[in-house]
């Protein structure tokens, strides 16, 4: 039979194991041991000792494969393949990853860049979008996907583009004062002064020859006058980038007839003001017109 070591159950020392014999004395507490009821005891503590390895190998095991699980989710990550356009689940703790749909290799960074552009359509930043699909496009040249959205974005910018100029367009028309109430300039100023004046006056002189002056037509004529004027006046102020309700003044004797000077010596404002655009540079762009006019067909006529 093999020999083992054997220790006393009772005080823990070393038996002396003698050939042949089942029972051992201690030498220090005089307990006796069967040698066949030890080896049993060894071979069942031998037995439970490798099943608790076993158990808590098995629990390790378990335990860190739930905790890659953890990690693979806390790692996933929504992405868009450059090269397709897929909608991909990549993980972000490795540089590439293989596209599910074209089975390429891409790089997961860039995939994730791509993924936040819907965001950027979504809020209209569309320069912002067009940045990050021509930054890609450098590492995927020949991306017809990139290639697709970058010509996209361009029609988009320029149809948004568009669109702003005309709702600026026609936030800047709203803004304007009634067209009937927009600049006039000097020159028209005086020359319609001058013949509303003339003309009611002569009006106003047949009706007072044919009916007298008490009568309802000579008062209507000098209420159009006076009407018109004050039409006038409106008109000539915004030119001069002032308020209609100065044309209270005319209404004042001595001051009605410095304001009437006012209107026509100075100069109105230069350019575009809060009343409309500037009359003398709409003028010349229609006296303009035929001069350009010859010119281009003077020049096509050369071409022939």
């Amino acid at each position: 039979m093999k020999l083992i070591s054997v220790t006393c159950p009772n005080c823990g020392a070393k038996l002396k194991a003698v050939p042949n014999t089942k029972i051992l004395v201690c030498d220090y507490c005089s307990c006796e041991v069967m040698v066949d009821d030890e080896v049993k005891r060894y071979r069942l503590q031998d037995a439970e000792q490798a099943g608790y390895e076993f158990e808590m190998g098995r629990q390790r095991a378990l335990q860190d494969l739930e905790n890659e699980k953890k990690l693979a989710v806390a790692a996933a990550v929504n992405g868009v393949c450059p090269l397709c356009g897929g909608s991909i689940v990549a993980d972000k703790r490795y540089d590439s990853s293989t596209c599910c749909f074209c089975e390429n290799v891409i790089g997961v960074e860039d995939a994730i860049i791509l993924s936040e552009c819907s965001l950027y359509e979504n809020l209209g930043l569309y320069e912002e979008e067009l940045a990050v699909y021509e930054k890609v496009l450098q590492s995927y040249p020949e991306s017809p996907f990139i290639k697709g959205e970058i010509e996209r974005l361009k029609e988009k910018l320029v149809k948004n583009t568009e669109k702003k100029d005309r709702a600026q367009n026609q936030e800047e028309e709203n803004s304007l004062p009634d067209p009937f109430f927009r600049r006039m300039s000097r020159g028209l100023f005086g020359i319609l002064f001058i013949a509303l004046w003339i003309l009611g006056i002569i009006i106003f002189g047949i009706i007072k020859d044919t009916y007298g002056t008490d009568n309802a037509g000579t008062n209507v004529v000098v209420a159009l006058i006076l009407l018109t004027s004050l039409y006038l006046f409106i008109r000539r102020l915004h030119d001069l980038n002032r308020s209609a309700w100065f044309s209270v003044l005319a209404v004042v004797p001595y001051i009605n007839l410095a304001m009437l000077a006012y209107l026509i010596f100075f100069e109105g404002t230069s350019g575009p003001n809060r009343f409309g655009a500037d009359p003398l540079e709409q003028q010349n762009a229609v006296l303009a017109q035929p001069d350009a006019i010859d010119e281009q067909s003077e020049y096509e006529d050369n071409l022939k």
